[in-house]
């Protein structure tokens, strides 16, 4: 209660006092009135100091409810590999020494799809590793992707298949519910898909490489392009002009959906990586 509230009902009771007494009547001698602490507190305005707190908290929380999303993301790749580790899904897992779930970050702007793992991925368990890895780096840095700042690198089989062959469609749609929980809980914006098996099994189609890339499609609500796979280009350098303009087009679009992906590799680049 406010003092002046207090105070009106002081001279209220005085008054009442005093008619019916006939005479005036003062009740108390001398009184002084002041504001209750809960009124105080809920009135008062917010200092610049409070106001300062408010705000800075803001972007506080919104970092640690990041860092638990990651953390969340980070948690479901970790089970998933455990059980891609024990997949007995098909024959791959026969002549495998470990498997190779993929790599990079766990919010990535841009998921990249190949065919499967080679040999020496098979002895790692990376993927895209040796001369085709190193040509892969090249090809996404051009267009300012990098598995260390914003993509994530994956096959449609998680085993290396014998003398490095293609997947069979069979070993791939056993591999299928993997792809399919990577994309799931990566949740990236756009998909760039390397390589004739990889395309034909992720879009279920047995068009060729000449009428599927530099085009775009869409795998689950997600924007999809299909290039040559490194291994492709290693083999016949006259696919590099290509590739480079499938790449260009694939950057493009990533600039049309969300430019931020561009400032974040240059941004990178700065701190040495």
């Amino acid at each position: 209660m406010t003092a002046s509230e207090k105070e009106t009902i002081y001279t209220f009771l005085e008054k009442s006092a005093s008619w019916l007494k006939g005479y005036k009547v003062k009740l108390l001698d001398e009184v002084t009135f002041e504001d209750d602490f809960e009124t105080i507190v809920k009135t008062e305005a917010p200092s610049q100091n409070s106001a300062a707190v408010q705000i800075n908290n803001e972007p506080q929380e919104n970092e640690l409810n990041q860092e638990k999303a990651e953390e969340k993301k980070e948690q479901k790749l970790a089970v998933l590999a455990q059980k891609i580790e024990t997949c007995t899904n098909c024959i791959l897992h026969q002549k495998r020494s470990l498997t190779c779930p993929g790599t990079g970050v766990t919010s990535p702007f841009v998921l990249v799809i190949g065919n499967a793992p080679n040999e020496t991925d098979n002895t790692t368990g990376q993927v895209f590793t040796g001369k085709s890895g190193e040509l892969l780096d090249k090809m996404l840095s051009a267009i300012h992707l990098s598995k260390k700042i914003n993509t994530y690198l994956t096959n449609i089989v998680k085993c290396m298949p014998p003398m490095n062959r293609e997947p069979m469609p069979d070993e791939a749609s056993a591999c299928s519910g993997f792809l399919e929980a990577q994309i799931h809980t990566l949740k990236p914006s756009a998909i760039l898909v390397l390589g004739r098996s990889a395309a034909q099994n992720i879009l279920e189609t047995s068009e060729g490489m000449n009428t599927l890339r530099g085009k775009w499609f869409e795998y689950n609500s997600i924007p999809l392009m299909v290039t040559y796979h490194p291994n492709d280009v290693l083999k016949n350098e006259t696919l590099k002009r290509p590739v480079w303009e499938d790449l260009k087009v694939f950057r493009n679009k990533l600039l049309e959906i969300n430019s931020e992906y561009d400032k974040s590799f240059k941004d990178e680049q700065l701190k040495g990586i």
